[in-house]
């Protein structure tokens, strides 16, 4: 049970005010925080700023330093928990497999994404689900079976590993383009990227030159994007004429 707060000003019980800037100091009004300010200033240290606004959308956001030191998130653990296939979806499996221990997984398990209805948050239930089991896992095992006292060098040090298969949410098996029939992992990985970008939020009345710099801006470029640069070439005058795409 909380202990009620006493004025730091007036020492009336019960105070139910506090300093807007640093958040510690007491109050049972406004005027006894105004009158108590030439005292308080002193010890008055304003709180650390709040987190910038998380977002899957990251140009010109204060928030994207965070994001790029999240992808940058190593796997110590190993990869340990597979994945059951559930008819013929193991075309599909494989690529949330590539999916969970891509650079992607470091921005989904560091830090949270907009909305909850859309492939974004689906995969970042998954991945954190699998990276949590891989670590309980990893810690569970038991270190090394064999002697660090041997001393013959053909004698191989066998490490112990603990693995296990879970099965994919349904509601992330929804969102892809399975139905029941075989098909192809590149199919399946372009339909999720697909589905990623439309995660990010983009507007409707983007088009040409406008909506590739917004795709350049989101998470999912970081992650997966590049520009296609070629040339072509006239053959009677040898005018070269670039283009990105």
């Amino acid at each position: 049970m909380e202990t009620s707060k006493t004025c730091a000003y007036c020492s009336k019980p019960d105070a139910l005010k506090i300093c807007g800037r640093c958040r510690n100091q007491p109050y049972c009004s406004l005027e006894c925080q105004r009158s108590d300010w030439r005292r308080h200033k002193a010890s008055c240290a304003p709180l650390a700023p709040p987190p910038p606004r998380r977002t899957n959308r990251l140009h010109k956001d204060a928030f994207r330093p965070f994001a790029k030191k999240a992808l940058s998130k190593k796997n110590n653990a190993g990869c340990r928990v597979g994945l059951r296939n559930e008819g013929n979806t193991c075309y599909l499996t494989c690529v949330l497999q590539c999916l969970t221990y891509s650079p992607l997984a470091g921005y989904l398990l560091e830090l949270d994404v907009d909305g909850s209805n859309n492939m974004m948050a689906e995969l970042q239930s998954h991945i954190r689900k699998v990276w949590k089991r891989n670590e309980l896992l990893s810690r569970t095992e038991p270190s090394r079976i064999g002697s660090e006292e041997d001393s013959d060098d053909s004698a191989e040090t066998v490490q112990a590993c603990k693995t296990e298969d879970i099965d994919v949410a349904r509601s992330l098996l929804k969102r892809t383009l399975h139905n029941g029939r075989m098909q192809d992992a590149h199919e399946a990985l372009v339909d999720i990227q697909a589905q990623l970008l439309e995660s990010c939020g983009a507007s409707k009345s983007l088009t040409g030159k406008a909506l590739a710099e917004w795709e350049r801006s989101t998470i999912v470029h970081d992650v997966f994007g590049s520009d296609l640069e070629q040339a072509c070439v006239c053959s009677a005058c040898g005018f070269r004429s670039p283009s990105t795409h």
